[in-house]
């Protein structure tokens, strides 16, 4: 008997609704298991400026991939010489977020840091990787107003220091100007903030009436002031590292004749250093000069063995004490005390030396370097002979001691001319490399026009100090 082929029942009713079950499902997407933690790709500066003078700065923090949990507890600031910054906002979703940094007070630098102890983590709850960041970018904060070394002011091409309401016999075309920082010098020379925009510097001489009536660069030039020409402006930066200077071109080239000035430079307009703060608080600097008439050489004789009536109502010149100062000619028979002549826009006033030494304000003090111009009478008002009567007696090699508080500077006769007075150039001669007297006195008297013709011009070199 052969056996039944038998197929339950039960099985093929599993089958089917297996199969049912399949059809009925929906297909689902398997993915691949993400286990690599987040981290920061880089923390990069915002739209600020840099060096920047805000009060709030803003940091762009940049992730390999979407993060959440991002806040101001997951960041830590490094900071050198400012001090209060804090975060205050934290913004941003998936890759990119925005961190604002108050940046406290004074000046230094602020970088923003992953802190290693950051909660963030990436969608599938892998936590960052550990160990913080801090390979970001850095804000430099300024807050200072940049200054005007006024003690640096100089007048070109002959590197004349300028100070406020000195007195100069110089050949000035330019002025070099020295700044505390580096300027913002944007292309174009046309911005109102730019050092080389020529507007950010004003040259001014009063007019008719005697009076500076222009009071600002904002204002620009009043009344019946008179305005000269700036510009060009070079800016030198020397490697960034300084001296910082701005080269103004004055009065297209043409040196400044004799008269007062007022060089303006200019906050008022926002002359600004790299972030943003204009110089001198927003306030201008000024420095008021005269340039002293060299057309002439100094009268400083009167006629010989006659008295020359003074006018007793006329005020005496001021003259400035030098303290212990005088001159020795052993030769002469000399020794006499040096007073400071005051220059004017005229020249100097020497009608009241009498036997007394004047040095002439504008010209280098006596043993600094350069040409220190010394006046004396040949003859005084009273017709009695001065101390310089007998300069023109002077050889080559005789000696002149000068006298400073206490130490002597020696010099020695060089040359000795006889020149017409306005024949000015040799002895306002600019010279440099050390100390050097120019000694001068009136002679050849014209009895018939009361005056004297000519001028003794005796230049004198260092032979030491002792």
């Amino acid at each position: 008997m052969q056996p039944r082929k038998f197929f339950p029942f039960g099985s093929l009713l599993t089958v089917g609704l297996l199969l049912f079950s399949l059809a009925a499902a929906p297909l689902k997407t398997i993915r691949a298991l993400d286990v690599d933690p987040p981290y920061v790709v880089a923390i990069l500066l915002g739209a600020d400026e840099n060096p920047t003078n805000k009060s709030s700065v803003e940091f762009w923090v940049y992730f390999n991939e979407t993060v959440t949990g991002v806040n101001a507890a997951d960041f830590t600031l490094t900071t050198s010489g400012v001090i209060g910054a804090a975060i205050t906002r934290v913004g941003g979703s998936g890759r990119s977020y925005w961190v604002v940094v108050n940046t406290g007070s004074g000046n230094g630098t602020i970088r923003l840091d992953l802190s290693a102890a950051a909660v963030i983590q990436d969608l599938a709850g892998n936590p960052i990787v550990p160990g913080g960041y801090t390979g970001g970018e850095t804000y430099t904060v300024d807050k200072i107003p940049p200054e005007v070394y006024l003690d640096e002011l100089k007048g070109l091409p002959e590197d004349k220091h300028i100070q406020d309401w000195g007195f100069y016999l110089a050949y000035i075309t330019a002025f070099e100007i020295h700044f505390s920082e580096d300027m913002k010098n944007p292309l174009g020379n046309l911005y109102l903030e730019d050092v080389t925009n020529p507007y950010n510097y004003m040259l001014i001489q009063p007019g008719p009436d005697g009076y500076f009536d222009t009071l600002s660069c904002d204002g620009g030039r009043k009344k019946d002031d008179v305005s000269l020409s700036t510009g060009p402006v070079v800016y030198k930066r020397h490697g960034g590292t300084g001296p910082f200077t701005a080269e103004v071109t004055v009065n297209n080239g043409i040196p400044l004749s004799r008269g007062i000035y007022r060089l303006f430079i200019c906050g008022t307009t926002t002359l600004q250093d790299r972030a943003g703060n204009a110089i001198n608080g927003g306030g201008d600097v000024t420095v008021t000069f005269t340039i002293g008439d060299t057309s002439l050489l100094p009268a400083t004789g009167f006629a010989p063995g006659k008295v020359t009536a003074v006018d007793s109502a006329s005020a005496r010149t001021a003259y400035a004490s030098l303290g212990d100062l005088w001159l020795e000619i052993p030769s002469l028979g000399v020794r006499a005390s040096i007073v400071g002549v005051p220059g004017t826009a005229q020249g100097w006033d020497t009608l009241w030396l009498g036997n007394q030494v004047g040095w002439l304000e504008g010209t280098a003090f006596p043993s600094w370097e350069g040409n220190a111009v010394l006046t004396a009478h040949v003859y005084g008002y009273d017709g009695r002979p001065g101390p310089f009567v007998h300069l023109n007696q002077l050889a080559y090699g005789d000696w002149v001691i000068l006298h400073v508080y206490g130490q002597e500077y020696v010099f020695t006769v060089r040359t000795s001319r006889q020149v017409r007075p306005e024949d000015t150039a040799f002895a306002f001669e600019h010279l440099e490399g050390g100390p050097y007297l120019t000694l001068i006195t009136c002679q050849g008297y014209d009895a018939a026009n009361d005056t004297y013709l000519y001028r003794r011009v005796v230049r004198l070199a260092p032979a030491g100090s002792r």
